[in-house]
């Protein structure tokens, strides 16, 4: 079975645990929980280290966990995959449970591209814009990427609105190109 589908396993029973009231705070907390994961490597590298007994492991990840105000559901769920040795699955967990949360929620993903990090009062207002124009709740996640030199790209699901600085100078290239 891959890592994915125990993953999703694990989702599916955390997600059939938690209250609705709950499904906003949880998917909040699984958002920094899992950025804390992406940013500091070593977390992971420690959780998944043969050389660390599981009862270290168990410590760090409480007081963690305790930090981030998890509910109860996540502290047993998190220390029983420790305890089978099933760290490794941790991304693929957090990955299957936001995307049940953001369905029930009503949440539509999407990601915003820009040459440079935009302010947060600014996402906020395009996801406003964004939302009220598309009549979906839209959860938008920000990345920059310099290459783009300037303008956005936009992605919601399968589509993607590219007014990108980048885009516009390649379709000026091939119109020049093509003209001569």
């Amino acid at each position: 079975m891959s890592l994915s589908s125990v993953g999703k396993r694990y989702a599916k029973a955390v997600f059939s645990l938690l209250e609705a009231k709950d499904y906003q705070k949880s998917l909040n907390f699984l958002q920094n929980f899992e950025s804390a994961f992406q940013t500091g490597q070593d977390l992971d590298l420690v959780l998944q280290d043969p050389k660390i007994k599981t009862a270290k492991k168990k410590e760090l990840l409480f007081k963690i966990l305790e930090e981030e105000k998890a509910l109860p559901v996540f502290k047993k769920t998190y220390s029983l995959m420790l305890q089978n040795g099933r760290a490794v699955v941790y991304p693929f967990f957090h990955s299957h449970l936001i995307g049940f949360l953001q369905q029930a929620l009503g949440l539509q993903p999407a990601e915003l591209i820009t040459a440079s990090p935009i302010a947060k009062e600014a996402l906020e207002k395009f996801t406003n814009e964004i939302s009220q124009k598309k009549n979906k709740k839209f959860l938008i996640t920000a990345k920059v990427d310099p290459q783009i030199l300037g303008g956005m790209i936009f992605r919601d699901g399968n589509l993607e609105y590219d007014q990108s600085l980048a885009s516009k100078m390649e379709e000026l290239r091939e119109r020049i190109y093509s003209a001569t």
